[in-house]
């Protein structure tokens, strides 16, 4: 009679009115699509989520608003196919509907819905073609029904569901085939941010930033809000000389037909200072900067006293002085790397790394090379004189002229008799304890505990894990260490990221520390060591492996050195990555 009803595609049914407005109509369930049976004057219609079937008589009511509807208990459970009586008519299959073109991010439903009208009823098939031209059958059915819906779902899609969706019907009258395109991609995400830098003077920066996403993200940079149009190298790396002219803020956006995402970068020439100065190290970093090398003495090579005076070789090959042992070590401007010293008045001499031998004088600030026929293995000051052993067991007496005595020698046991302090296996200074006839650390913190690993943040507090799997830390304004997260043990090695977070290793599993209490971060791999690294971590695993995850939220890791034998890792100016074998 000229009525038309019409399913929306959120299961909402309207009908026609007066040839030109839809009003909607009333139903108790979410219809997947409705006929009419004119033999039978019935309507029918298909539950969405249940997919049984649904029936109204036409010819008790006048308005069909008004439709009463009721389950068949003959048709429940149904594939979304409609009986409706033939009316005698054979057709060849026609498409009358088909999903659109969509673009779809990964993890999204979807949901393919196929309506196709013939008689005989058609062979219905949906099939999938990646980009790869690869062909997938999704469905292969022979439809009971003239009007025929046929449904495929997917939950969850992913990269491997894009592509083209292919859909036919045959029957002997013949065919009809159509498609519909999905495009599946992801938003994007950093896997490299760029680092701010500070400077004290103009030098060449790279600002390196790199995005992940599918499709690729475009990489545009901008200066203080200005987009820059061309910089003449890779779209991911900015590089430039920076000074006056181009210190400010550097932006980067990454942009695909997912999403777009920025990350800024500061430059700046400022002075640099030293920020603090804690028991046996010497802390740099520059002004406003909050994640920079932080060069740290701890440990020694080496140690001589002359006087009131105590010369240290750090585990960098620098001089540091002490005025006493508990005194603060400090560096020692324009020093020469060298691994073994001996004082001789105001006179430092030094061995270096190859074995020359080298002398310094603060007075002149400017070191000295000592030539001789064999390279020099060791040295000692004794009685005021220096000695040299090119043997590492016996001792020549030696001057400023380069020139050894053979008749004045000493042996090892004479010379290290007289000392009273030294370095021992685990480069750390002792002094020798006449009534308990033995060497003794000489303790420069208030912590029993040695300490394991060491981190710094930008507010001034220093973290450490003592051998007692411990955490603690210290302050600027509290001047001594003390036990935080005091109900927790195990640790093994902390981490301070460029945006402060703590992070710390216990039992082999990463943690970060939010309000004093410990998060897990979930991992497929158990940790000896790590480090932070970029926007990630750099790590060591269990089995060996040096493995680097590239984001600090998701610990995705990726082996980059299988079986080796560090075992100990960490970054350089979070561009670099050093190791211990």
């Amino acid at each position: 009679d000229g009525v038309i009803l019409a399913v929306t595609g959120d299961y909402r049914v309207f009908v026609l009115k007066n040839q030109n407005s839809w009003e909607e109509v009333s139903f108790s369930f979410r219809p997947l699509t409705i006929q009419y049976s004119v033999p039978t004057k019935q309507w029918l219609a298909v539950d969405s989520e249940s997919r049984d079937v649904f029936l109204a008589d036409d010819d008790v009511v006048d308005d069909v608003t008004s439709l009463s509807w009721y389950r068949s208990d003959r048709c429940s459970g149904s594939s979304g196919a409609l009986a409706i009586p033939a009316d005698g008519v054979e057709r060849s299959p026609t498409i009358i509907s088909l999903n659109p073109d969509e673009k779809l991010a990964v993890g999204s439903e979807y949901t393919l819905i196929l309506v196709v009208d013939a008689f005989p009823p058609p062979t219905i098939s949906i099939k999938h073609v990646d980009k790869t031209g690869k062909e997938t059958v999704l469905v292969e059915d022979v439809s009971d029904n003239m009007i025929s819906v046929t449904v495929h779902e997917i939950d969850s899609v992913t990269l491997s569901d894009d592509g083209v969706f292919i859909a036919s019907a045959v029957n002997k009258l013949g065919e009809d085939e159509r498609s519909t395109a999905l495009s599946v991609g992801s938003a994007p995400e950093f896997e490299v941010k760029p680092q701010s830098v500070v400077t004290s003077e103009p030098q060449q920066v790279n600002l390196l930033c790199m995005a992940k996403g599918t499709p690729t993200p475009d990489i545009t940079w901008y200066f203080n809000g200005e987009k820059i149009e061309s910089i003449g190298q890779p779209g991911y790396l900015l590089s430039f000389l920076l000074d006056e002219d181009t210190a400010g803020i550097y932006s980067c956006v990454a942009k695909n037909a997912f999403g777009t995402i920025a990350s800024e970068a500061k430059t700046s020439i400022e002075d640099a200072v030293v920020i603090g100065i804690e028991d046996d190290s010497v802390y740099k970093q520059p002004v406003n900067s909050s994640c920079q090398i932080v060069d740290s003495v701890s440990l020694y090579l080496d140690v001589a006293v002359s006087g009131n005076s105590v010369i240290l070789v750090g585990l960098d090959n620098e001089l540091y002085r002490a005025s006493d042992l508990d005194s603060v070590p400090m560096h020692i401007h324009n020093s020469c790397c060298v691994k073994k010293i001996a004082l001789v008045g105001d006179t430092v001499y030094g061995i270096t790394p190859t074995n020359w031998l080298v002398s310094w004088n603060e007075a002149s600030e400017n070191w000295d090379v000592h030539m001789f026929d064999e390279q020099v293995q060791n040295i000692e000051s004794h009685s005021g004189h220096l000695y040299i052993s090119t043997d590492g067991v016996s001792y020549k007496r030696c001057d400023d002229s380069d020139s050894c005595s053979d008749d004045d020698v000493i042996s090892i046991d004479d010379i290290t008799k007289s000392r009273d302090l030294k370095v021992d296996d685990k480069n750390r200074v002792v002094r020798y304890n006449n009534l308990k006839r033995k060497w003794q650390k000489v303790r420069m913190s208030s912590i029993s505990a040695e300490m394991r690993s060491l981190a710094t943040s930008s507010s001034g507090k220093i973290y450490a894990v003592g051998d007692d799997g411990n955490l603690y830390v210290r302050t600027s304004l509290t001047n001594s260490w003390h036990r935080t997260l005091d109900q927790h043990t195990g640790f093994s090695a902390v981490e301070v990221d460029c945006e402060g977070t703590i992070w710390v290793l216990k039992n082999g599993v990463l943690f970060s520390v939010l309000n004093n209490k410990l998060q897990r971060h979930t991992s497929l791999l158990n940790l000896r060591d790590f480090a932070t690294y970029k926007s990630g971590f750099v790590a060591i695993s269990e089995d060996g492996d040096v493995v680097i995850s590239r984001s600090s939220e998701v610990l995705l890791w990726e082996v980059v050195e299988p079986a080796g034998s560090l075992i100990s890792i960490d970054s350089y100016q979070h561009q670099g990555l050093l190791g211990v074998y």
